[in-house]
């Protein structure tokens, strides 16, 4: 079951029960509240206040070691065409378009290129000119459009006014 705070510009996490009964946390906000957690103290503090009801869940000296263990990773998104290089070379998934994970579709998006990419083998008989050229001319747009699509369902799930906020899994 997924449990959403939502403090606008500031914090926001999200936290799941996995398959074998833990907790996973991510949150999410800006750089500057990261370099501020620099002691076990203040990470408790900043739970106290916005996140209660996960202490018990996951325990204080877990919640330290699993926070104070990773470092926040930036989000990202990535467009760029064409998405080959003559007839020898094809990036495809996050190498040509990275999305930010607010529409779920990331893995969908780099499995939809492998499988436009066999069709396209399929249709020029392995004439890896035409199929490259004709991969990136078509799935180019829809790449493009889910993100766009992630980066707008960022916006609208108000999660912080700047677009450049990292988050951190544990």
């Amino acid at each position: 079951m997924l449990k959403q705070h939502d403090l606008p510009g500031v914090v926001n996490s999200q936290k799941g029960r996995k398959g074998d009964k833990s907790w996973t946390v991510t949150l999410f906000m800006p750089q500057e509240i990261f370099d501020s957690l620099d002691t076990p103290s203040k990470l408790i503090d900043l739970f106290d206040i916005h996140y209660r009801d996960t202490i018990p869940l996951i325990g204080k000296e877990k919640l330290v070691k699993d926070f104070f263990a990773t470092k926040p990773s930036p989000m990202i998104s990535v467009k760029c065409s064409p998405y080959h290089v003559g007839s020898t070379c094809v990036i495809m998934g996050d190498a040509s378009h990275a999305i930010v994970p607010f529409y779920g579709q990331g893995m969908n998006a780099g499995l939809k290129d492998c499988f436009i990419f066999n069709q396209l083998l399929d249709k020029h008989d392995n004439d890896l000119g035409k199929v490259l050229q004709e991969f990136s001319q078509f799935r180019n747009p829809d790449a493009e459009a889910i993100c766009d699509l992630a980066m707008y369902n960022y916006i609208e799930l108000s999660i912080c006014s700047s677009l450049n906020m990292p988050y951190k899994s544990f």
